[in-house]
């Protein structure tokens, strides 16, 4: 396979533009996708139910962009979903919002059946991974996933690369960590999605969070997972049959992200510890549970990897990949600063 920058390539003496399909091409991850497929020239198809508008829409290579509305669930059930995406004729594949390995299976047997080479990208989970043992994790330490998310990821993983190994199809898994962009919330620093937690702190209100505030979140702008997937694409030698993790370079505490946030709305900090029993009280179960999820894996991971096998580094940190997703909010109304 000959390998160049962009995904053009010179073919007895005429360009070829190749094709990439986007399945979930609307969503956190599919709106930043999407434009910079078309930047770097691809004819793209974006597949998607069509419920939602890309955060992104505004950007002039969605104009070039052919969309398809599809229920994925309702094609699943007839066993035609795959047959459907092969039969726009794709060079490549991006599946954003595969969960279980019956879904990945159905899509790499019809990929299987194409006749025709294609790069398979599924974008997976950091939850795959598990709990955290050592820090920064690896993507080649053992998977210890929980609950059915993650060991969802962590078996399509498994079973993708198994066919790149057996020569069967060319796959590369990506697993992200907290996504966020323009367009919707990070998780706040109590590892939760209440946006009030933003509003608060904005305001200069006092803010909870559990425990010793040392658990960790590991958040990720969309535009660098769209950016290592190209990435991948560019370099399919040394990304079939690999993981990589996408992430920002470093991690933040609970403490240190609050206390970030306060001082970027030019605030005292004003953050109180309490054991995690009675932050339950404080948040209610739903937003409890979500906060244990993420501070009892505590995920740092590392980027070395992805600049080792491809030479990519992450555009956004963790502050500035946070920041311009609330300041997104701020300048659309959707956190109210008090005068």
């Amino acid at each position: 396979m000959i390998e160049i920058q962009g995904k053009s390539f010179l073919c007895e003496r005429k360009w070829i533009i190749l094709r990439a399909v986007v399945i979930g091409a609307s969503g956190h991850v599919g709106s930043y996708m999407v434009p910079e497929l078309v930047k770097k020239g691809y004819e793209v198809v974006a597949i998607s139910r069509g419920t939602r508008l890309p955060y992104t829409g505004h950007q002039p290579e969605w104009k070039k962009v052919k969309t398809v509305s599809a229920d994925r669930k309702a094609l699943e059930k007839g066993k035609t979903f795959g047959s459907f995406v092969m039969s726009f004729e794709p060079d490549v594949v991006l599946d954003l919002i595969c969960y279980t390995k019956a879904q990945a299976v159905e899509l790499a047997e019809a990929a299987m059946e194409y006749g025709k080479l294609l790069h398979l990208i599924q974008i997976g989970s950091i939850w795959a991974y598990g709990k955290s043992v050592y820090r920064p994790y690896r993507e080649e330490y053992p998977r210890r996933p929980l609950g059915s998310y993650g060991k969802g990821k962590a078996e399509i993983e498994e079973y993708l690369l198994g066919l790149t190994k057996l020569h069967k199809l060319t796959c590369t898994v990506i697993h992200p960590g907290h996504i966020c962009g323009e367009g919707w919330w990070p998780i706040n620093p109590q590892g939760n999605p209440d946006t009030k937690v933003f509003e608060d702190i904005a305001n200069g209100r006092e803010i909870i969070i559990p425990n010793d505030g040392l658990a960790t979140l590991n958040h990720v702008h969309s535009y660098d997972i769209a950016a290592l997937a190209i990435r991948c694409l560019d370099r399919p030698s040394a990304s079939a049959g690999e993981a990589f993790t996408s992430v920002c370079p470093e991690g933040m505490t609970l403490e240190g992200y609050a206390e970030e946030m306060f001082i970027k709305f030019g605030k005292e900090p004003k953050i109180r510890k309490v054991p995690f029993e009675q932050f339950k009280n404080f948040v209610g179960d739903e937003n409890a549970a979500i906060t244990y999820d993420h501070i009892s894996k505590s995920l740092v991971c590392s980027m070395d990897k992805a600049y080792r096998h491809l030479g990519f580094v992450p555009k956004y940190d963790a502050l500035a990949t946070v920041g311009e997703a609330v300041d997104w909010q701020v300048r659309n109304g959707f956190l109210k600063i008090e005068k």
